[in-house]
């Protein structure tokens, strides 16, 4: 390969130029074919016009080259820049011709070693697809304004999306036009816009509970083979709105509008524990009806029972609202990080055992964890 010395013209307007440029694209087929001619240029049979010296041309030829350099004898017009690549012999009397040369004549001999250009990044979805950068930037803008309680300089904007100010300055300036931003004209820093907002509410629209829960639900029963039920609360009551049921012959079955109390269901103990405090207390100061022994029928006891559920993120109805079925539960919550539902799984006791719904616990949650995402819910803690 003619690939032992780039040489690049540091002289304009001058009838070389051309040929040095080209230098560096330039690759000989025959290394064998270079030769200097009677002005003590070295050319290629292919293109006598370029430049060029042969790893393979034989040390005589090289050494003849840089001579003629160092001693001016051929362009000595140009200025240009010796680059010899790493694994190419320059003998003694080379080396000492270039270190007497004129500096004139040429400007400097590096070594270098050969390089390979990374190959080129690209970014992809989690489930393998090509990502659209501008619209990957757009949404860290986005949500770094939704992040920050207040309004936000550009400068510190950049910081957190890791861009450069102009290329933020850009994305916000098709931001702010389309209302999706908002920028203070006095501050001039930036806030969401109202635009933002009719997207939201729109996406509740979408968002039914019922209809983005069913996969998740039907995962839940594939894993426990129990009965899998979604409900909602009412101001007392657990609403149920769907069931997968089990493929057992003895299978729990409620149907979807049935309600039940809050106090005494693992559905209904979920979510009450992750209400806000209002919103528990007319529960708490409500009459308690004893369904079984097991009832919970006072303020203190399901008081601790609701700190229980908070500390494992899961409840139990165990035979509380009927004798002989046990049923684990678990909080769904949304984008508001409320809680506007629970998933359960409930079956005999004698398949329900409390070793076997302590391990069932793990993959609810995960599953319930899952389902929150999608409806926009993001946690600051690891469950």
């Amino acid at each position: 390969m003619l690939d032992a010395l780039d040489f690049r013209t540091r002289v304009a307007n001058r009838p070389f130029d051309r040929a040095f440029e080209g230098l560096r694209d330039h690759r000989a087929s025959a290394a064998g074919s270079d030769h200097l001619d009677e002005r003590h240029r070295l050319v290629h049979a292919d293109q006598p016009h370029v430049a060029a010296i042969g790893a393979n041309a034989g040390s005589d030829a090289f050494e003849r080259r840089i001579d003629a350099v160092a001693q001016g004898r051929c362009f000595h017009h140009v200025h240009t820049t010796l680059t010899v690549r790493s694994g190419t012999t320059v003998s003694p009397a080379a080396q000492k011709a270039l270190g007497q040369g004129n500096e004139k004549d040429f400007r400097e001999v590096q070594t270098i070693k050969p390089t390979t250009v990374p190959p080129k990044v690209r970014r992809t979805t989690g489930a393998g697809r090509p990502k659209v950068q501008s619209v990957d930037r757009t949404l860290d803008v986005l949500e770094s304004l939704a992040s920050r309680r207040g309004a936000t300089g550009i400068s510190e904007l950049s910081q957190l999306v890791g861009l450069h100010v102009s290329t933020v300055h850009r994305l916000l300036a098709t931001l702010v036009d389309r209302g999706y931003v908002r920028q203070d004209p006095e501050s001039s820093r930036y806030h969401l816009g109202s635009r933002v907002f009719t997207l939201a509410s729109a996406a509740d629209l979408h968002l039914d509970l019922r209809l983005v829960a069913r996969p998740y639900l039907e995962r839940l029963m594939r894993h426990s083979g129990e009965t899998a039920n979604l409900v909602t609360a009412s101001e007392t009551e657990v609403v149920y709105l769907d069931q997968v049921a089990s493929m057992h012959l003895v299978k729990m079955f409620t149907a979807p509008g049935m309600r039940a109390p809050l106090y005494c269901t693992g559905t209904g103990k979920a979510m009450l524990a992750f209400k806000p405090r209002e919103a528990i207390e007319p529960v708490l100061a409500a009459p308690m009806r004893r369904y079984t022994s097991s009832t919970i029928t006072g303020r203190a006891a399901l008081e601790a029972e609701l700190g229980t559920i908070r500390k494992n993120g899961y409840s139990v109805d165990n035979e509380e609202m009927e004798e002989g079925v046990r049923c684990l539960a678990v909080p769904i919550f949304d984008r508001r990080r409320e809680c506007v539902g629970a998933m359960s799984v409930s079956g005999p006791t004698t398949r329900m055992t409390t070793e076997r719904v302590e391990k069932l616990s793990v993959t609810a949650r995960a599953i319930a964890d899952e389902l929150s995402r999608q409806l926009g819910f993001e946690s600051d803690v690891v469950r």
